[in-house]
């Protein structure tokens, strides 16, 4: 029983990427590059965008989590159950992550040169500065 109950919590925090852990991520100053009008505009539009994506995807990631969770407890939850769940919630988290690079670079592509460099700017400033690990997010 001792065993079953280890796996259990081991397979709980395999599932939970941020368990004991802060995300370490630079926190874009948009409006700190100088955007014109029409930038502020687009990197607006794709904030939107990345929230549409964001409330389905993450809605899902999170209902799956729960879901596996459950099932992982079930004793006639069959094994290709549990393997199914797991693949959909890596495949969404994939998707996800993908997406966040995707929209970042659009929003990148926005920028004039001199901006690309202020914004290359705050990315040193950030790994340079020290800043503490965040919360996760997922």
């Amino acid at each position: 029983m001792s065993k079953i109950i280890v796996v259990l919590v081991s397979a709980v925090f395999f599932i939970s990427p941020c368990f004991g852990k802060g995300v370490n991520y630079p926190v874009i100053n948009w409006q700190g590059l100088g955007l014109s009008r029409n930038q502020q505009a687009g990197i607006s539009e794709l904030d939107n965008k990345w929230k549409r994506i964001n409330n389905n995807l993450g809605t899902r990631i999170t209902n799956n989590k729960n879901n596996l969770r459950f099932i992982l407890a079930r004793p006639y939850t069959t094994d290709k159950q549990i393997r199914k769940l797991q693949s959909n919630i890596l495949k969404d988290q994939k998707t996800l992550r993908y997406q966040a690079m995707e929209i970042f670079l659009e929003k990148r592509a926005l920028l004039t040169p001199g901006q690309k460099e202020m914004l290359h700017k705050q990315f040193y400033e950030y790994k340079a500065g020290g800043q503490e690990k965040l919360p996760c997010r997922f």
